[in-house]
């Protein structure tokens, strides 16, 4: 925009100066030209006139009279020139931004207006493009900010390292004034970009300068006070977030060590006190970088720094306020650091930041609460407590908390003053409000207060109306914070047996009369507050010794009310059970209790128990423990109910008792395969439980049942399979497959039960015969597969390597997918071979090293059949038998290899290492650590990739570790007993342990703050069970005389790496700032940049 404007103000500067020469007379044209900078002059623009409009007036000012001439415009000192170019330079770098912003709208807008042109565009020109515009704007803006003119003359006047020129003192103050503005606001704009790209490195030098400004104008002018913002001021205020963190420190440093004039400016008589330039400076760096996680500078708040903060308080800043509550919440040892004045300031405005930070101070330093002890002992203070309870009620709950601790340092005498002084002025008034109506808001608040004091300094005399007064409170149900109280009378009434017996029964009937009018009150348990009901539940348990403590009546009420409206409420069940061996267990049984007959009846016959019992929100064909006793359960009910499970069961069964025999309608077969849910088929599909058995043990003899978490259970869906497709059923094929019904009973095939694997043979051969009659598109292409397959088996039962399984069983769901390019790859290999060869991964070389355009599927298909099958020695030997490792081992090295198939090959890598015989093999023929150490050493390691190799290395460990350390732990407990030598434990060889202890160190020398902490997590496990192991394996090796090198230790730097990634991980900045010292004390090269 300034462009244009700059290029029309030129012509018609030059269009004004040709008509003037045009003139016989040009008097009346200059006086004219002159009313019209008249009317210029007086609109008063913001901007000063362009220069072209200046050079015109000096002009046609030579053909006016003497009289007639005006100086209307500022004498020109040379910066509008300036200011015009580097404007059209701001101009450029906005509009570059404007079409980098612009490019993430660009595809939606292209398929908004052409579609299909997506068909005749390359995938990557999108991005190829994106890259370009990233280019062009880096490029540019490196240009911008590298040049001499810019970096040299940036802040000069002020570091006073002028470049050589030939300016006046004014016309240079005045130019250095333009250029740091221009200089900024370029900055202001350009930064965020920089930091999007990765690339606050093109910035670093003008933020060096700015920090040398502000600390050399602190170094000279620090003792006085501002009146105004400097331009260094003005950057960094601006510019901070994009700071080098190391340099803002010590900024932020210098700004809080100042004295307290310097912070605070001063003010007329009566008025409030407010921030300098350089307090508010250094209260914005402060509250940013708490407020900003991700831009934590990690600034350490020394007793200085926190006392130069505290002198602030004096302004009243909320923002001040804000950040010394966030700053003790987060650093509470920090407390100790604080001046007593600032608890003093903060009781004498009590709003609520101010009494949060009291409450924090109280808590953590005992200083501060001695402080506040004295405070309380001025009957003024004392007496504003009482008037002000509800204001102060959290700082004095606070208070009452930690004065309970025991601390030597305070005197006892002014703690028991204190408490005696409160509990008169308090105790009386919240006791009746606790008696009174409460709100859920300041129940709790007053009645924990009301507790801490009593058990403070309260004695039974104090508490004789509470006692007789509070068990008819504790019936409402408006507050349960009322029970706090309970303990503490309790505690209270310790040394009186007869007075503790009245109480607890009291309390007793209260809390059963409490639960009644609860479940009375809130009918809905989704409304009902149940936390709280669940605690009394609890009480009531322990409290209820007696039959004759309640009533029948009370008791019968209890009973109703819960079954009513608490029958899913396990812990309601609980309780009711507990007391009822109390109830009915003595000998003689209260005549107007519910009989134990009725009870069961009651329950047994209540609307929910089928609901309850079948659990209407899970589902029950997993492979856990308890929906293996509930498929026992359904095998003895098939006869009256149907193979239906969960809410559909419950709904079957209403439907069939509602409708009779005659008009029940039997649920249909796509009702049955609608119930699987796809996602826990795939999971059974991938973690099939091949040691699984067809015939169930009956588990409520056997407790040690094997648990396989949240997959369908094989034993239940094979016979429903079966049942479903008997001949006389009608059965829909495809959803069959699309379901994965096909490609779980293909699994069972690799199952190592022989029952198991005919089962699913079974099924197979049922769904053929289905397959033949059916009527639909991809009917032929899995009628081929099932042909080829059958083919394939030359025994009764054969088993199936889990990673042929694999591959069929994605075949299958393929053949339903004919737009997609594996359709025809699979369709052209099966229409070339009658039979399938079980000792080979089919087609795997063809499909790895393919040819087509779409070589990459196609290898990323066959490397996800890997992934997703080796789980078992036959899988491994039969990949092992066919060269499979090495080539994928090969091809990871080469650079035909993508990042993508590489961390895919890697997960392949990674399930094999899983069978103990694969990681052994693939670690001493394979030579896979050496492979890691290569692929670890290469410059620009992707982080997910890292991530990979780091599980890589943890499975390939503990997997050739197994149970080795288990005994190791094993003889250490039995040595004292002589039972097994130490020297019989096995270890893994020295050697081993070594080279796996060599990669774990090559890792840690390129872990960066990046790294995620479960990654992190993962790695230090690993490498803390090699350390340990390989202690183990060198004491055994000694007590047997073997040879043995000396072990290398962790270097400290190797330490100090891993110690830099937790620290940064966990924002710990105190620690970062102790390493950065240490690196810097030491030279540590490696870690100086990590630090950074």
């Amino acid at each position: 925009m300034l462009f244009e404007t700059w290029v029309v103000h030129e012509y018609l500067s030059a269009v004004l100066s040709d008509v003037l020469h045009c003139q016989r007379e040009p008097l009346p044209l200059c006086l004219a030209l002159l009313q019209y900078d008249k009317e210029l002059v007086s609109t008063e623009l913001s901007a000063p006139p362009h220069p072209s409009i200046i050079h015109l007036h000096q002009y046609y000012s030579k053909w006016l009279p003497q009289q007639s001439r005006e100086e209307l415009f500022p004498k020109d000192i040379g910066t509008a020139h300036l200011k015009t170019l580097m404007g059209i330079l701001h101009d450029l770098v906005s509009k570059l931004q404007g079409f980098q912003e612009s490019a993430h709208c660009e595809p939606a807008a292209a398929e908004n207006s052409q579609e299909g042109s997506d068909l005749f565009l390359e995938i990557s020109q999108l991005s190829t493009a994106e890259a370009n515009k990233e280019q062009v704007l880096f490029s540019v803006l490196g240009s911008i900010f590298k040049h001499p003119c810019l970096q040299q003359w940036f802040l000069a006047l002020e570091l006073a390292a002028l470049p050589p020129h030939t300016l006046n003192p004014v016309r240079l103050k005045h130019m250095c004034a333009q250029l740091n503005d221009d200089i900024l606001t370029l900055l202001k704009t350009c930064s965020p970009t920089l930091s999007d790209l990765g690339h606050l490195e093109l910035s670093c030098s003008y933020m060096e300068a700015i920090e040398k400004a502000v600390l050399m104008e602190l170094m000279e002018k620090g003792s006085q006070t501002p009146k105004k913002q400097s331009q260094p001021f003005q950057a960094l205020l601006s510019l901070h977030s994009f700071m080098d963190s190391c340099n803002l420190r010590e900024v932020v440093s210098k700004l809080l060590l100042l004295p307290h004039g310097s912070l605070i400016s001063p003010s007329s008589e009566g008025a409030q006190a407010e921030l300098s330039v350089y307090g508010h400076a250094a209260l914005l760096i402060l509250t940013e970088s708490k407020a900003n996680p991700s831009k934590d500078h990690g600034i350490f708040l020394s007793q200085a720094h926190l006392h130069g903060l505290s002198t602030l308080l004096s302004c009243s800043s909320h923002a001040l306020e804000a950040f010394l509550l966030q700053t003790l919440s987060t650093e509470p040892g920090s407390a100790k650091l604080i001046h007593t004045d600032v608890l003093l300031h903060c009781l004498q405005f009590p709003l609520p930041d101010s009494l949060s930070i009291s409450s924090l101070l109280l808590q953590n330093c005992s200083t501060h609460r001695l402080c506040f002890e004295m405070w309380c002992l001025e009957p003024a203070n004392m007496e504003k407590l009482s008037e002000q309870t509800e204001t102060f009620l959290p700082l004095i709950n606070t208070y009452l908390q930690v004065a309970r601790r025991e601390d030597p340092a305070r005197p006892q005498e002014v703690q028991k003053e204190v408490v005696m002084a409160l509990k008169q002025a308090l105790l009386a008034k919240l006791s009746q409000c606790v008696l009174g109506n409460l709100t859920e808001d300041s129940g709790a608040q007053v009645t924990e207060t009301l507790a801490n004091l009593i058990r403070l300094s309260a004695n039974i005399k104090d508490t004789k109306s509470l006692i007789n007064t509070l068990p008819d409170a504790l019936q409402k149900v408006d507050s349960f914070e009322r029970w706090q109280l309970v303990d503490a009378v309790t505690e209270k009434l310790d040394g009186c047996p007869e007075e503790q017996e009245t109480w607890r029964k009291s309390v007793t009937t209260a809390a059963l009369k409490c639960l009644i009018a609860a479940y009375s009150h809130s009918k809905d348990p989704a409304t009902a507050r149940l936390e709280q009901e669940h605690s009394i539940l609890e009480r009531l348990q322990g409290l209820l010794t007696s039959a004759e403590d309640i009533t029948a009546s009370e008791w019968n009420s209890f009973i109703k009310n819960g079954l009513k409206y608490r029958y899913r409420d396990h812990r309601y069940l609980n309780t009711l059970s507990h007391l009822l061996g109390v109830m009915y267990g003595g000998t003689e049984v209260q005549k107007d209790l519910i009989p134990l007959a009725t009870l069961y009846m009651m329950t047994s016959s209540h609307s929910l128990f089928l609901p309850t019992m079948l659990e209407e929100d899970e589902e029950h064909s997993r492979c856990q423990a308890k929906d293996q006793k509930l498929l026992l359960l359904l095998q003895e009910y098939e006869r009256t109910i149907s193979f239906l499970w969960g809410p559909a069961a419950v709904e079957h069964h209403k439907t069939r008792k509602s409708l009779g025999a005659s008009l029940w309608k039997q649920e249909s077969f796509e009702d049955l395969l609608a119930l699987l849910n796809t996602d826990r088929m795939l999971q059974t599909i991938a973690h099939f439980p091949q040691h699984r058995k067809i015939i169930l043990q009956r588990v409520y003899y056997n407790n040690a049942v094997e648990d396989l978490g949240n997959f369908y259970d094989p034993r239940f869906l094979l016979p429903l399979f079966s049942t479903i497709l008997q001949p006389e059923c009608v059965i829909d094929c495809l959803k069959f497959v699309s379901s994965h019904a096909l490609g779980l009973t293909v699994m069972a095939l690799s199952s190592y039960d022989t029952k198991v694997r005919a089962a699913a043979y079974h099924v197979l051969s049922c769904f053929y015969h289905h397959l033949e009659g059916a009527r639909f598109r991809e009917k032929r292409q899995l009628l081929y597969l099932m042909d080829t397959v059958r083919n394939g088996v030359r025994q009764q039962n054969q088993r199936l390597p889990f990673v042929l399984t694999t591959y069929i069983a994605k075949v299958a769901q393929q053949m339903l997918k004919p737009e997609d390019h594996m359709y025809m790859v699979l369709n052209r290999f099966l229409l070339s071979h009658q039979s399938l060869d079980f000792r080979r991964v089919p087609e795997f070389f063809k499909l790895f090293y393919g040819f087509d355009l779409e070589h990459k599927m196609e290898r990323e298909w066959i490397l996800s059949v890997l992934e997703e099958g080796i789980s078992d020695g036959h899988s491994y030997e039969l990949c092992e038998q066919q060269g499979i490792f090495q080539t994928l081992l090969a091809f990871s090295s080469s650079p035909l290899c993508d990042e993508h198939s590489q961390a895919q090959i890697i997960r392949v890598l990674c399930q094999a290492a899983r069978v103990t015989r694969a990681a052994y093999n693939l670690t001493k023929s394979s030579g896979l650590l050496t492979w890691i150490i290569q692929v670890v050493e290469k410059k620009n390691l992707d982080q997910q990739l890292l991530g990979a190799i780091i599980d890589l290395l943890h499975v390939l460990w503990f997997t050739n570790l197994g149970q080795k350390e288990k005994q190791v732990d094993e003889a250490k407990t039995s040595s004292s007993t002589d039972e097994k030598p130490k020297s019989s434990v096995k270890c893994l060889p020295l050697p081993l342990i070594t080279e796996f202890l060599s990669v774990a160190l090559t890792i840690s020398r390129h872990l960066r703050s990046r790294v995620k902490a479960a990654q992190l997590n993962v790695f230090l496990q690993t490498l803390c069970s090699v350390l340990k192991h390989r202690g183990t394996a060198l004491s055994v090796n000694q007590q047997a005389d073997w040879l043995t090198l000396h072990p290398q230790p962790l270097s400290c730097t190797e330490a100090l790496t891993l110690l830099l990634c937790w620290a940064s991980l966990s924002r710990s900045a105190a620690l970062l700032s102790q390493i950065q010292a240490l690196a810097e004390r030491h030279k540590l090269k490696e870690l100086l940049g990590k630090c950074h």
